[in-house]
């Protein structure tokens, strides 16, 4: 196994990371109509870019990597830092992770639950409306 890692400039660290953001992002705005004329809901649209465009394009990368560094279509060779965690550390990060992601949803429940008929969890006017709804519900 090659242990050499390659160091990467800035822009090549902010094109790993957004290109695939914009990937998914063009996919949904592509097919969110269509999904939606369909009868689905538009979170739909970014599941569907998630399994067609996002995962293949990510793969694809690592795979292109993999035989451009040592011939073969093998990770092996790119996923270097396999090391498993030591079990203390499972017990710390599953109930943190756990927590902040309970935290976050708490935080946003107005948006999920007072507005049933108008539901979206990506929206700003609904976002809006929930800042305004509880700004009044704080100031009375």
């Amino acid at each position: 196994m090659n242990q050499h890692l390659q160091s990467l400039t800035i822009w090549q660290m902010l094109g790993l990371h957004l290109i695939p953001g914009a990937l998914l992002t063009a996919f949904y705005f592509l097919t969110a109509p269509l999904v939606m004329s369909v009868g689905y809901p538009p979170e739909m649209a970014l599941l569907l870019g998630i399994l067609i465009v996002l995962i293949p394009f990510e793969l694809g990368y690592l795979f292109y990597q993999a035989h451009k560094q040592s011939g073969r279509l093998s990770l092996q060779d790119i996923v270097v830092y396999r090391e498993p965690l030591p079990l203390w550390q499972y017990f710390v990060a599953v109930p943190v992770l756990l927590g902040w992601g309970l935290a976050a949803f708490y935080s946003f429940r107005c948006i999920i639950s007072s507005r049933p008929g108008k539901m979206s969890l990506g929206s700003w006017p609904s976002f809006l409306w929930c800042m305004r709804y509880l700004g009044s519900a704080t100031s009375t």
